[in-house]
């Protein structure tokens, strides 16, 4: 995302607020697809039963 902004904005903002104080919230962000996929797959996975041995 810095890297977008500092070719369309200019390269400045890689002294920005954003560039310096910015990590946490864009790793925040990057967890929501993340586990959006997570969830999907978990969801589509088949379970079986336990053989019974008896």
């Amino acid at each position: 995302m810095i890297a977008v902004l500092c070719v369309n904005v200019g390269p400045q903002m890689i002294h920005s607020v954003i560039h310096r104080r910015g990590g946490p919230l864009f790793f925040a962000l990057s967890l929501v697809p993340l586990l959006l996929l997570l969830a999907w797959l978990h969801k589509g996975e088949v379970r079986t039963r336990p053989v019974k041995l008896s």
